[in-house]
Formats: structure tokens, sequence, C-alpha cells
């Protein structure tokens, strides 16, 4: 069977728009559990570094924490997220993920579409929605709570 020319042209042109539009996405990369122990510890130290955000789950459970460099010129927009007053209470916040059963908290880079650093995502799910706002913005989404188990 002989391939038309929409298979020598139209397809290659296809492929690479295809390919062109997915530069454009901010990544969520999980940290090894060596280094996540490592980083949360100067997470903890150096807390005063960051802007620092929560999102709890009903029945008040932290689910998330969201750790946004204050001197970098980017920002993590987390809109439904709430600010972390002092640092006795990200410890009770990391403590409390930690305890959780039926999840294993994981550490995220927040990384932009071209690589670069944005701040770091301690969550109980990895499926947090973030997507781009501009080049110094990046809108991080609730971490949704599990669906409920059926009667």
């Amino acid at each position: 069977m002989k391939k038309s020319a929409f298979h020598h042209v139209m397809m290659p042109l296809l492929m690479f728009t295809m390919i062109g539009c997915g530069a454009g996405i901010p990544q969520l990369r999980v940290e090894s559990r060596k280094a996540e122990m490592e980083i949360l510890q100067g997470l903890r130290e150096g807390w005063d570094d960051y802007d620092v955000f929560y999102m709890s789950w009903p029945g008040n459970e932290p689910a998330g924490i969201l750790f946004d460099p204050r001197q970098d010129g980017k920002r993590l927009v987390a809109g439904r997220w709430s600010k972390v007053p002092d640092q006795e209470s990200l410890v009770r916040l990391i403590q409390a993920m930690k305890r959780q059963h039926q999840f294993q908290p994981r550490l995220y880079r927040i990384m932009g579409p071209e690589g670069d650093f944005f701040g770091f995502l301690y969550a109980l799910r990895n499926d947090v929605g973030i997507r781009i706002l501009d080049d110094t913005r990046i809108q991080v989404f609730e971490v949704k709570p599990p669906p409920a188990p059926a009667p």
C-alpha cells in the first residue's frame, strides 16, 4: 500500500507540534528517600528562607506543605493553601503527615518547563495539579483527598 502525501507531510508536522507543546509543562520530581530526609531537615531549620503554606483534608489532617523560596524572584501561587505561622507549627505538620497510615508523604521538587527550580512540595499524594501562569509563577492546586470507600 502506498503512503499518501498526508503521511509524508502532515504526520511529521503533527508530531513536531505535539512534542513542542509538551515543552511548557511544569513537573513534580520526586526526591529519593535518602535525599528527602536531608532536605526536610534543611527546610525545617531554614524555614524562614521560605514562604511556607499547608493544606488539610476534612478532619483537619494535613495533606501537603509548600516551600516557596523567598529570594529567587519566582512565586508558587497557592490560592487555597494556608500560611504556616511559625517553625513549631511546621514541625507539627510534618510529624502529623508522617503519622498518616493510608499514605506515605513524599518530597517533590517543583520544576518549571525549562527545568528551573520553583520550590518544594511535601505531600501525601502525587497527583497534585500544577500549571504555569507566566515565567515567574506556577500555580499549585490543592492535594485532593482520596475517594471515599464504596459502601
